[in-house]
Order: C-alpha cells, then sequence, then structure tokens
C-alpha cells in the first residue's frame, strides 16, 4: 500500500476554515430552532456533510495521493465538485441566513447583496456557466495534461503544481453551477 494512501495533512487554513463555517451553519440552524421556525435536519446534515467531503478531500488521503497520481487529484476534484458542493447547496445556506439572521441584517446586508447587480450577474446561468468553462480550460491546458502522466513526473521536471487559486476557484464555481440547477429548491426570496 502506498504512504500516501493513509497520510493526512492537517492544514490549519482549511480546518479552522471548515470548522468555523460548520459552527456558524450550526449555529444559525439553533437560532432557527429557538424562534420556532425549524430548518428540516436533512438540510442540516447535507450541509454538514458538504464540508465533511471537502476536508476528506483537502486534508486526508486524497489530497496526499493528488500530488502523486493525476487520476487521485482528478477524483479529488470529482468529490468537491460533483458531492461536496451539491451537498452545501442542499444544505440551503442563503435560506438560513435569511431566515435566522435579525430583520435589520436581513434588510442592511442581506436583502441588498443578494439583491445588487453583481449577484445577479454572478447568477445569471449563462455568466455562471462561460466561467466556468473558461477557468476550467485555463486550469487543464489538455495537452500538457495529456502529456504528463503524473503530477509528480510534472513536479520532477520542475513544472509548479499549479496556480493556488485552483481549489477555491473550481470549488466555488460548483457552487455557483449547482446552486443554479438548485434554485427551483429554495424557497422565494424575501423582499
Amino acid at each position: 500500500m502506498d504512504a500516501w494512501m493513509t497520510s493526512w495533512r492537517l492544514d490549519p487554513l482549511v480546518v479552522v476554515g471548515l470548522f468555523g463555517i460548520g459552527l456558524v451553519y450550526v449555529e444559525a440552524t439553533r437560532r432557527l430552532n429557538r424562534i420556532g421556525a425549524e430548518l428540516p435536519r436533512s438540510r442540516e446534515r447535507c450541509f454538514l456533510a458538504g464540508l465533511v467531503v471537502v476536508f476528506l478531500a483537502l486534508d486526508g488521503p486524497v489530497d496526499a495521493g493528488a500530488s502523486a497520481l493525476l487520476s487521485v487529484h482528478m477524483l479529488q476534484h470529482m468529490l468537491l465538485t460533483m458531492i461536496a458542493a451539491p451537498l452545501v447547496v442542499l444544505g440551503a445556506p442563503v435560506t438560513l441566513a435569511l431566515r435566522a439572521s435579525s430583520p435589520e441584517t436581513r434588510t442592511r446586508i442581506l436583502l441588498p447583496v443578494l439583491n445588487s447587480r453583481m449577484v445577479r450577474i454572478a447568477a445569471n446561468p449563462l455568466v455562471t456557466w462561460s466561467v466556468l468553462f473558461v477557468v476550467i480550460s485555463i486550469i487543464y491546458r489538455p495537452v500538457e495534461q495529456l502529456l504528463s502522466r503524473t503530477i509528480a513526473q510534472r513536479r520532477a521536471a520542475g513544472l509548479v503544481g499549479g496556480h493556488p487559486l485552483r481549489t477555491p476557484a473550481i470549488i466555488q464555481l460548483s457552487f455557483a453551477a449547482i446552486f443554479l440547477v438548485s434554485r427551483g429548491l429554495e424557497a422565494p426570496r424575501e423582499q
């Protein structure tokens, strides 16, 4: 068995970030429960499961193997884009934020941001899918990727592993794309 299959890398930024996001989400669901407007438990489970998948993909054995094998690197991206993103979106964090926030926070901060021109443009399916296509096309230069069998070979040849914003860009665009697909599942916007 390869060493990467049992190795864990605990990046403080990932651990603290995911723990903080999970804590804020759980606290918001508790706040909602205290005021008598419960969030379905399935949404909370989906959101937290999505965070666990992000943790496993970014700090678990998959991350260690991603630097050794291109197939594991691609598995990492599939976990982030096809499993974690839908789970987080099914957790309905925007709906939770709207329902759990105070009326003042909702009207002064959340609704103006959600109804802003920038968010409307970013939430446009044509814009989101176009940006996703461009980012993936730039991140994965097809000829270079096909010529290299493993990421380790690329590193041995002196090629850098990638831009530090690669993974956050893919995760964010996946969330946006999945959000657009599941938009009909969300509660209507409050005015």
